[in-house]
């Protein structure tokens, strides 16, 4: 038998042997006389979870940031139904080459943790959701936690360190919500004389079971009302030509991204489409929210349009910001190109992190110059689509700063370039 089945064996008896009473003072925080037997078994497994993280610490596991070597990166998303004594957590991984990846949640008291969720499995291509239901936690407490994933090799990423707050009083917070869903339609991608495929990203937050559906069609009035026109996605009325709805899913908890290939279309068009979610607001209404129209027009010559789409790069806001550091975010869609090399670059002079497109054509040539311009390199190989994070720090306190993330590819003409996502700015505390 291995170590591992020995330590969760060990586990288990030790907490049966003990009579409830003590079991409940061991391992729950004082005041906890409510908890049930079923609350105390899911703790054990907790415990036993707890266990097999100290087993893989100690046999040379080590946390890391950024992107393993199978491209594989974890983000931390927010919580939900957070009580006196439980929570669920949710996060994001990227998968990158990896066909798998073992995904938890570290949390605890303090920002060294201490505690791990129960494990799964990452098994589908590109990006996966995950959550995990914590219990057993103290009341009126800040509890502090953070994504983290292994890839095949054993390296493993984290996502950024975030807080939330038992309750203090029994009071249930599921009705307590904050931010509406972030929504947002991004460019139509491989777009043929009868064919695009749409694409967008949406972010519950707070939410939860939403239903997330395209709307597409000519009629530029008719895609761009339908926030305001309906509050069910079952109440839309298609229109031909003119408006046409498409669901890609029934049940979002978490954060997603969507592509969808529509078919039919007329040759030589222009069509507008964005991305909606349908969801329940914290009045207990369905209402829908949308992220924004785009555009695109239909190739005439019976050939590709984008034959040759150079890559999409976005810069996305920056993220808890302190007074010292922040967290950098951004996307790369390589399109019809491959071994794209991915970086962010960041500093306090404008002009010189605006222009880096058009000053060098190679990520090695960037010249760095102190807190005026800095390179990170994020990606060496990119093929195929993917998000990346990066927390930054050593940061002058109550200081603007500007970052843009890029992208090094060979072009059509087999000559390197960089594409950047264009700058956004953040402010550092005091």
């Amino acid at each position: 038998m291995n170590l591992k089945k020995k330590l969760a064996i060990v586990a288990v008896f030790a907490c049966l042997l003990m009579p409830i009473g003590a079991q409940v003072e061991a391992y729950y925080p004082a005041n906890t006389s409510h908890m049930t037997q079923q609350q105390l078994i899911t703790y054990l497994y907790q415990l036993i979870a707890q266990l097999q993280a100290q087993l893989d610490a100690g046999q040379g596991g080590g946390y890391y940031g950024g992107t393993s070597s199978y491209g594989v990166t974890a983000s931390t998303a927010g919580t939900n139904y957070v009580t006196e004594d439980s929570a669920s957590l949710y996060g994001n991984v990227q998968l990158g080459r990896a066909s798998t990846a073992r995904v938890w949640f570290d949390y605890g008291t303090s920002q060294s943790f201490g505690q791990k969720s129960l494990t799964g499995t990452a098994q589908h291509s590109g990006h996966y959701s995950f959550r995990a239901d914590v219990t057993g936690l103290a009341e009126d407490r800040t509890y502090y936690y953070r994504a983290v994933a292994e890839d095949p090799a054993g390296k493993r990423v984290v996502g950024s360190t975030r807080t939330f707050e038992t309750d203090g009083d029994g009071y249930n917070d599921d009705d307590e919500f904050g931010d509406g869903p972030d929504v947002t339609t991004e460019d139509a991608d491989d777009v043929e004389e009868n064919s695009a495929e749409l694409r967008g990203e949406v972010d519950m937050n707070d939410f939860r079971n939403g239903i997330v559906f395209f709307v597409y069609g000519q009629d530029e009035d008719q895609v761009e009302d339908i926030e305001d026109e309906y509050d069910e996605y079952q109440d839309i009325d298609e229109d031909g030509d003119d408006l046409q709805a498409i669901r890609v899913d029934r049940d979002l908890d978490g954060d997603e991204s969507y592509r969808e290939t529509v078919w039919n279309l007329e040759k030589d068009e222009e069509y507008f489409f964005q991305i909606c979610v349908e969801y329940e607001n914290e009045d207990d209404d369905q209402t829908i929210k949308c992220g924004g129209v785009e555009d695109f027009e239909t190739d005439g010559t019976g050939g590709e349009s984008n034959s040759g789409d150079e890559p999409d790069v976005t810069t996305e806001d920056a993220e808890n910001v302190e007074d010292d550091e922040a967290e950098l975010h951004g996307e790369v869609d390589m399109n019809d190109f491959e071994n794209g090399i991915v970086f962010f670059v960041y500093g306090e002079d404008e002009d010189q992190v605006e222009d880096i497109e058009n000053d060098y054509d190679t990520y090695s040539d960037i010249d760095e110059d102190g807190d005026d311009l800095q390179k990170v390199k994020m990606d060496s190989d990119l093929d195929g689509r993917s998000s990346y994070e990066l927390r930054i720090s050593g940061l002058e306190e109550e200081t603007e700063y500007f970052f843009q993330i890029c992208v090094e590819y060979e072009d059509e003409d087999d000559d390197d370039v960089l594409l950047c996502g264009g700058v956004e700015e953040f402010e550092t505390e005091d």
